[in-house]
């Protein structure tokens, strides 16, 4: 008899393990991605590099729930709070210059709640 319970508990460990959500971005992830972008966000390029860009649309894939998109706006919030020359203005043209779609402007007070 144990024998034949031991197939249906390991099917209902799968289940139960398969159904516990991860957390799929975090803000190593973005700040990984987005590294590139410093020195034009801070004023010291003209237009942002090819990596820059690069990383945004990888980000912009991965964020494709508002968890995950409230979780990248606070995690810019986070890095824009720590740079002391961080230019708000080449910040929120980062998405439009690489061409990205973004529903938040990135700055130190943007409210990341109101994110969808």
């Amino acid at each position: 008899m144990t024998s034949r319970f031991i197939p249906f508990l390991l099917i209902a460990l799968l289940f139960v393990t398969a159904s516990i959500p991860v957390q799929s971005l975090n803000c190593g992830d973005v700040m990984s991605s987005v590294v590139s972008c410093k020195n034009y966000v801070r004023g010291k390029e003209k237009i942002p590099p090819n990596s820059c860009c690069s990383g945004l649309k990888s980000l912009q894939k991965k964020a494709n729930n508002t968890a995950d998109r409230r979780r990248t706006c606070k995690c810019f919030q986070k890095l824009a709070n720590s740079m002391v020359d961080f230019k708000e203005r080449k910040a929120n043209e980062l998405p439009k210059k690489c061409g990205v779609k973004s529903s938040y402007k990135i700055s130190k007070s943007t409210n990341c709640n109101t994110v969808h």
